[in-house]
């Protein structure tokens, strides 16, 4: 045990920096998380929704991708290889995972823009 602190506290600097990336990625993905909850005053309707949701879901994957970052942070601290390898497959997953919603979500608002234009096009037709 004396030899994994030993080590974590030579190999210090690369941990911290880590887990410092990691606390400003988690900073910056609850900011995110919380411009969903504020967007700007729109017609409500179902592009303004997926918006929000498309916001949420950034800051979602901020958030587990921060989280990620910081157990790698403290698998290298501790000397903890498995920790580490958990870490980047979760971390791996869950980016793969959020981008696969994410374009989804930018599919279905280009679809429900290009049919709100349509509606209001219709509508200013004589």
């Amino acid at each position: 045990m004396l030899d994994a602190i030993t080590l974590a506290l030579t190999d210090l600097p690369t941990a911290w920096r880590v887990a410092g990336a990691a606390l400003v990625v988690l900073v910056f993905g609850v900011d995110l998380w919380r411009a969903g909850r504020r967007t700007r005053a729109e017609p409500p309707g179902p592009a303004l929704e997926l918006r929000r949701l498309r916001h949420r879901v950034r800051g979602l994957r901020a958030v587990l991708v921060g989280g990620c970052a910081a157990l790698v942070g403290a698998g290298l601290l501790l000397d903890a290889g498995a920790l580490v390898g958990l870490a980047l497959v979760i971390g791996l997953e869950e980016l793969y995972e959020t981008t696969m919603v994410l374009g989804l979500l930018r599919w279905g608002l280009r679809v429900e823009t290009e049919a709100e234009a349509e509606a209001e096009a219709a509508r200013a037709a004589p």
